[in-house]
């Protein structure tokens, strides 16, 4: 793949709006995919509202190098090498909306990473090698619809691991390293909650007992477990299985008991701060 940035329209244009639109469409798009390159290019203008650096051989991202991309909306960084992110290296991308890290080698992200990136709605790491999901990590998104960590190697999640999402609607967990889930990670996410824990390919299995608060939350309807694309139920240990009677029964206690007296999330529908273009839906992903 080429680099595609018009810095003028050549020749007579007879709809001189049209050619403004499409000179301003491409030259707010960088895309260096498929180049080999081992670090971030430093020529990126400016005024890019999208940037694909896509199978890549990029092995870090650094602080400063991205600092003076105040205007893009998508960063799109997947299939290369990375598998470390400076604190500060998004802190001059305010105006960030996707973030595109999945097929990579991430084995840390360090709390506070996210703090600037208000407006993002997506955030795609799936595919990495995470294992700990520490307090504060995505702390700064408050704007979160979608947080993607699927097919990692997570074997935890720290007290407050999921905490300042205020608007957060999905969260994917499938194919990861978790036996248990608490309820305390989840209780101040709002409602409704789509939760992805299905480990089929990972071959990992629940203790179930661990996951009576979300049976009981998917009975009241506030949180539900598949998706267009996810159906599996999360895999139990021992003889119990995710849709058995007796686990709902025996295992978990009465339902309304338990969402009574445990369950203090917000059911209000989450709000989204939307600015600029950021009321578009996410871009289609590339493969």
């Amino acid at each position: 793949m080429v680099l595609f940035i018009v810095r003028a329209v050549d020749g007579a244009c007879v709809d001189h709006l049209f050619c403004e639109n499409v000179y301003k469409s491409w030259y707010q798009t960088f895309i260096r995919t498929s180049w080999n390159l081992s670090e971030i290019p430093r020529d990126i203008p400016a005024e890019a509202r999208d940037v694909y650096l896509y199978r890549n051989s990029i092995r870090f991202v650094p602080a400063g190098v991205l600092d003076h991309l105040s205007l893009c909306e998508v960063l799109d960084m997947r299939r290369n090498e990375i598998s470390s992110i400076d604190p500060l290296a998004f802190v001059g991308m305010i105006s960030l909306i996707e973030i595109e890290l999945r097929q990579n080698k991430i084995h840390n992200i360090i709390p506070g990473t996210f703090l600037k990136q208000v407006y993002v709605t997506h955030l795609y790491m799936p595919s990495n090698l995470i294992t700990v999901v520490k307090y504060g990590t995505f702390k700064g998104l408050k704007s979160l619809l979608k947080l993607s960590l699927g097919d990692n190697k997570i074997l935890r999640v720290e007290p407050g691991g999921f905490d300042f999402l205020y608007s957060v609607q999905e969260i994917y967990l499938y194919e990861n390293k978790l036996t248990s889930v608490s309820a305390d990670l989840f209780l101040n996410l709002p409602r409704p909650l789509q939760l992805i824990l299905s480990s089929r390919y990972a071959m990992t299995y629940y203790d179930c007992t661990s996951l009576c608060w979300m049976k009981h939350e998917e009975q009241h309807g506030t949180v539900v477990w598949k998706d267009k694309d996810w159906e599996e139920y999360p895999i139990c240990v021992g003889d119990y299985t995710w849709t058995a009677p007796q686990y709902n029964t025996f295992q978990c206690g009465n339902p309304g008991e338990f969402f009574n007296s445990k369950s203090t999330v917000n059911k209000q529908k989450p709000q989204t701060v939307l600015c600029g273009r950021n009321s578009k839906t996410s871009k289609t992903q590339l493969t």
